[in-house]
């Protein structure tokens, strides 16, 4: 993942209906909204909990309020929206890590 230059935006939802084949859509829906954002914005990530009946998505943004948009455009107005959120993304499979590091799993 490239250096932040934009504060990031964990956004949540309640989905009581959460199934299966729901995270797509959403993710299809707030990709579509994304795409014809009059602000920058970028999703990185949408994370479905049907045990709890929550979807996560994080996003990049230069305001809360063009994240607010995308997400009430896609039709999924945020529930919350939790600002200054950072993240960290390994970027290499754990078996080619430089440091020869491996969990108990795969050594």
């Amino acid at each position: 993942m490239p250096a932040r230059t934009s504060p990031g935006y964990l956004v949540e939802w309640y989905q009581p209906d959460l199934a299966d084949g729901s995270v797509p859509l959403i993710v299809a829906a707030l990709e579509a909204a994304v795409a014809a954002a009059s602000e920058p914005v970028e999703l990185f990530v949408t994370m479905g909990v049907p045990s709890d009946e929550v979807v996560y998505a994080l996003f990049e943004a230069s305001s809360s309020d063009a994240v607010i948009d995308v997400c009430e455009r896609a039709g999924y107005p945020p529930q919350r929206v939790t600002a200054d959120v950072d993240a960290h993304f390994r970027t290499e499979p754990l078996a080619e890590r430089a440091d020869g590091f491996l969990p108990a799993a795969q050594a």
